[in-house]
């Protein structure tokens, strides 16, 4: 196959195209043999002008149903290479192209989203004379799997009527692209307006009223929407919020998703859906999570759970507890804050009853009356914070119990042994709290990292000839190892792992000179370190293998995520 430049492929489809224009095709036979990649260019190109207005009868050009046809707006020559191989394969175009094309009984007029399975236009439909959307699969995504989905969303929408949820109009297939026509929406989607940062408490209550009694207008036709958020949200000119996008809603007991599937945006998945339903089903319980997480966001101008990559999302849904509304954003309510709280609980039986019971929670709210929500007791309160900050929550528990197990097997008091506890406390509270901070959260890992190996050491160090680098609590290296690979990032494990073999060296060198007995010919004692230095290189060689295999761990995490959020469009 010979190859071909952009420019030399351009002047080949160009000569083509003035012939087509003149009514007279030349033989591209000879060309597609010599240079075959063109053929679906050339193809394309001959289809597009097969719809063009010179060979469309007069009484009504391109009217048939199922077929693509331009509008004297465009000529065929205006069409790159690239944009007739998108054609071909069903891609979407550009808008300049788009504001051209006629899908079936609608004109396309421009694209106003993109999803990970394929495109959102605004269209005209021509016999009624409206604005409608048109929700279709590109070609090449068309799989059994990806029309079934578009198929339940058109069954679960098109048994619902309500005020504040988007009516689907039309479900079909043209020119081979499967589509929805549904209501259009003009205004913004709530995820837009919350770009210019949190909204008003009360303002965030009201929408939210209304998005509940929407939902559960769902749950009473059962159906479960599963992928509430924010770009789901619609507002109309008025500003009324409407639910739309039900590409991922379970109808009843039928399910288009593959059993323990995970499908949904991470930051509004609930526990359940994170973990594809195999332990607790997806049921209403999880859409009333979402609402949860809306309102979070509403109200902080962030999700509750954030993170690099997908996995390191779910995880914390999965494990940790959001953090409280009011320490992003004082001005929340601390009624509001209980009522978002409670629709954010890990398990289904602890949030709302139903969406109907927030619903009539928040306007409990906006009347100033009692919550049916009752904030937490202390115990539970310890407890959240020890998931949601597990970090900090395992040293400050771990650290203070193995120095008492010290203190009680010396029996003596060791102030120095006491302040290296207290300092090794006090600095991952810091590091805790720079992790808030996008700003400074990577440094603040490190940080911790290298604050975690060198108290270790100290510790160690101040326990003298008698243990040092024979004392058991060396098995916290590599425990310090299998911790960093929490963070998913690869260079944090190498650099845990680095500093852990570096500091166990010390102690190595430390050790060696308290024992200088041994050097100077006295016997060695019962396991002297000097008398097996294979101990120490196994140890050593099993940290390194340790982070080895940690950082490939999560080099394999990371690059699956970013494949599938690539595959899904984030």
């Amino acid at each position: 196959m010979s190859h071909l430049s952009d420019d030399e492929e351009f002047r080949h489809l160009e000569a083509y195209l003035s012939g087509l224009h003149q009514g007279q095709p030349p033989d591209v036979e000879p060309l597609l043999s010599k240079y075959p990649q063109l053929r679906s260019a050339v193809d394309c190109l001959k289809a597009l002008d097969e719809f063009a207005p010179s060979r469309a009868p007069a009484d009504g050009p391109g009217e048939q149903t199922g077929q693509w046809r331009h509008t004297p707006t465009v000529h065929p020559g205006d069409l790159t290479p690239s944009q007739c191989v998108a054609a071909e394969a069903g891609n979407a175009l550009g808008d300049d192209v788009l504001s051209s094309l006629v899908f079936g009984e609608y004109d396309l007029c421009e694209e106003i989203g993109r999803g990970g399975m394929g495109v959102v236009y605004r269209a005209r439909q021509c016999k009624l004379d409206r604005s409608v959307a048109i929700k279709m699969i590109a070609s090449h995504l068309a799989t059994r799997d990806a029309i079934a989905l578009l198929q339940q969303e058109a069954k679960a929408a098109a048994a619902l009527s309500h005020p504040n949820i988007v009516d689907i109009y039309q479900v079909g297939e043209v020119f081979g692209q499967h589509y929805i026509a549904m209501k259009y929406v003009g205004g913004p989607s709530l995820a837009a307006r919350l770009q210019g940062g949190p909204l008003d408490p009360s303002e965030a209550a009201r929408l939210l009223v209304v998005m509940a009694r929407a939902v559960q207008h769902l749950h009473s036709h059962g159906v479960v929407h599963r992928d509430l958020k924010p770009s789901n949200i619609l507002f109309d000119e008025e500003g009324n919020p409407f639910v739309s996008d039900f590409g991922l809603a379970k109808v009843g007991a039928g399910d288009a998703l593959a059993s323990g599937a995970v499908a949904g945006t991470p930051p509004y998945m609930s526990p359940e859906q994170a973990g594809g339903g195999e332990k607790t089903p997806v049921g209403p319980a999880s859409d009333i999570y979402s609402l949860g997480a809306i309102l979070f966001e509403m109200l902080t101008g962030r999700a509750p759970f954030t993170g690099d990559t997908s996995a390191e999302i779910l995880m914390k849904v999965l494990e940790e507890d959001p953090p409280r509304p009011r320490a992003l954003n004082s001005q929340v309510p601390w009624e509001l804050q209980t009522i978002c709280l409670k629709c954010l609980e890990k398990s289904p039986a602890e949030r709302y009853a139903s969406a109907a019971a927030l619903a009539d929670d928040l306007e409990r709210f906006l009347r100033h009356d009692a919550l049916e929500a009752q904030p937490p007791a202390a115990w539970q309160r310890v407890w959240r914070w020890a998931r949601r900050e597990p970090a900090l929550a395992t040293r400050v528990v771990a650290i203070p119990f193995f120095y008492l197990i010290r203190r009680i097997v010396d029996g003596g008091f060791n102030p120095w042994t006491a302040s290296v506890v207290l300092l090794w406390i006090g600095l991952s509270v810091v590091c805790q709290r720079c992790l808030r901070s996008p700003r400074w959260a990577m440094t603040a890992r490190f940080a911790w990292g290298a604050v975690d190996v060198v108290c270790l050491v100290l510790l160690l160090l101040m326990m003298g000839r008698q243990e040092g680098v024979m004392s058991p609590l060396i098995v916290a290296f590599p425990l310090l190892i299998v911790g960093s690979g929490i963070w998913f990032h690869r260079r944090l494990v190498w650099f845990v792992t680095g500093l852990s073999i570096a500091g166990y060296l010390v102690l190595m060198i430390a050790y060696a000179l308290l024992h200088g007995s041994v050097a100077a010919g006295a016997a060695p004692q019962a396991f002297e370190p000097l008398a097996h230095p294979r101990f120490h290189i196994y140890f050593i060689l099993a940290m390194a293998v340790l982070g080895c295999v940690v950082a490939y761990q999560v080099s394999r995490v990371r690059a699956l995520t970013q494949y599938f959020d690539k595959a899904r469009g984030k």
